[in-house]
């Protein structure tokens, strides 16, 4: 992991921090989680039932239009994303509420990984202290 990379992740890190209480301030049922497509298949279902078990809408997300629909239909209050850093500009235009990133581990368009601990740690920390 290059310097860049480092600070790029730790900016997140401290972007999640602050807006960890608005998304808290969103009922569980109004929360999204959004996958990219790429992750994992082992990995997509194992954070989707784990997010499922805390009350978030779960959707594999394979565009941009898909996640432009998805956020138009769902009208979430609050979204946790899992992307890469490339993704994340997309996610800046489209969603305008609160909302969480975990990274994955390298921009690749296929069988991405990224840290399944820190994701359930975050949505469970997301989910605790739900208004539903």
């Amino acid at each position: 992991m290059d310097e860049t990379d480092r600070e790029f992740r730790a900016r997140m890190e401290r972007r999640n921090a602050a807006q960890l209480p608005l998304v808290l301030a969103a009922p569980v049922e109004d929360r999204v989680l959004f996958i990219a497509r790429c992750v994992r298949r082992q990995n997509i279902a194992e954070i989707s039932d784990y997010a499922r078990g805390l009350g978030y809408r779960v959707f594999v997300i394979e565009s941009s239009d898909m996640l432009r629909h998805r956020m138009a239909a769902e009208k979430p209050a609050a979204v946790v994303g899992i992307a890469c850093r490339k993704e994340l500009s997309l996610v800046e235009e489209v969603v305008h509420v609160p909302y969480l990133v975990i990274l994955l581990d390298r921009c690749s368009c296929e069988e991405v990984d990224f840290d399944m601990d820190e994701a359930k740690e975050l949505l469970s920390r997301a989910g605790a202290d739900s208004t539903a």
